[in-house]
């Protein structure tokens, strides 16, 4: 388990403390002294993963929240948006059982603290997905149009960057309507 809570606040000192047990040929002493240690790894890792799931599942509400705003997603029924999301891989994900560390072990193994931050970055950019399949949908024609990226330090900059992006905007409508 410190594998799975390498990263964690306190982990150091905990498989350092393990790892001077092994040295020591600590392992039969009585009373367990890797009970503590077992018992502090699981309980960050608890606290860590209920963490991951939630920025998740916060994520998911307020990306969701953008989408049912937008009026094209709210033109189609509830069947397709489910089709739509269920295309872009949008779903929720509920807290795995943890209550046992062999069912932890097994949650972290299935999806690892580094994979439940994969899949929270990735959610703005399946909702994006899905809304452009929305828009695609409700304007056949439309096609996504990529902004050019910048850093801008003053007002020239931005207006150099405007004047660019328009330009790119104005020619992609000549063809249709844009998705941005």
């Amino acid at each position: 388990m410190l594998e799975q809570a390498a990263g964690l606040d306190g982990m150091d000192t905990q498989a350092a403390t393990l790892e001077a047990i092994r040295a020591n040929r600590s392992l039969l002493d009585d009373p367990d002294p890797v009970t503590s240690i077992l018992k502090s790894v699981g309980t960050a890792l608890r606290g860590a993963l209920a963490q991951a799931q939630g920025r998740y599942a916060a994520t998911l509400a307020a990306e969701q929240a953008k989408l049912d705003a937008h009026a094209t997603w709210n033109t189609l029924p509830p069947a397709k948006q489910a089709v739509l999301l269920q295309a872009a891989d949008i779903q929720a994900l509920s807290l795995p059982s943890t209550e046992s560390d062999t069912d932890l072990l097994t949650a972290l193994k299935a999806r690892d603290l580094a994979a439940w931050q994969t899949l929270t970055d990735a959610l703005p950019t399946r909702f994006a997905q899905a809304l452009a399949a929305a828009i695609q949908e409700a304007e056949p024609k439309a096609r996504r149009v990529s902004l050019p990226g910048a850093t801008i330090h003053d007002e020239a900059e931005l207006n150099d960057w405007l004047a660019a992006a328009r330009a790119e905007i104005e020619a992609a409508l000549a063809q249709g309507p844009v998705i941005l």
